[in-house]
């Protein structure tokens, strides 16, 4: 009985884990470090004009967030609740993707450096 009660709860929380939000970084296609996207203000809650368009670019798949030569672009398919970081020379804000609004409940995380 408690083995099925164990089995369970696994299940159940494997199906909750996978309803999640993901958290997902503007980078470009190929890379594996952030863009800095250094016109960006990174506004919070709600990202400003350049900001904004940048996550749009970048969710649509447009340059210079496309994929290789021989595909048109890489579509992001963000699902409500989905996150998205999006950094500048300062730091960092992440964005919760949430349809019809769009872009809001920014929070901006300013970057640490650690002198050796």
């Amino acid at each position: 009985m408690k083995l099925a009660l164990v089995l369970v709860v696994l299940f159940w929380s494997g199906l909750a884990m996978a309803d999640g939000p993901n958290l997902w970084t503007v980078a470009v296609q190929g890379s594996d470090r952030p863009y800095l996207c250094n016109e960006c203000g990174l506004a919070t809650p709600l990202p400003d004009a350049t900001s904004a368009q940048a996550l749009n670019t970048w969710k649509s798949g447009q340059s210079p967030f496309a994929g290789p030569v021989d595909m048109k672009g890489v579509y992001r398919p963000l699902q409500n609740g989905d996150k998205v970081s999006l950094c500048n020379q300062t730091g960092c804000s992440t964005y919760t993707w949430e349809q019809p609004v769009g872009w809001s409940h920014g929070v901006f995380h300013q970057m640490e450096s650690h002198p050796s």
